[in-house]
């Protein structure tokens, strides 16, 4: 059973879109993300991930 229901994020700098992928395949893109919160978001989920179960 995955340990988040988020599979990957990445971010493009130029268009300052973060896109999130799903577990479930669903594909958000936000436009507009400072690169601030790009990086407070990735470091969050992260430290959550490494804290849950197996």
């Amino acid at each position: 059973m995955p340990s988040s229901v988020i599979a990957h994020i990445s971010y493009n700098v130029e268009e300052k879109a973060l896109t999130v992928v799903f577990n479930s395949g669903d594909i958000y893109v936000y436009q507009s993300v400072p690169e601030k919160i790009y990086k407070e978001f990735k470091a969050s989920v992260s430290n959550f991930q490494r804290e849950l179960p197996e």
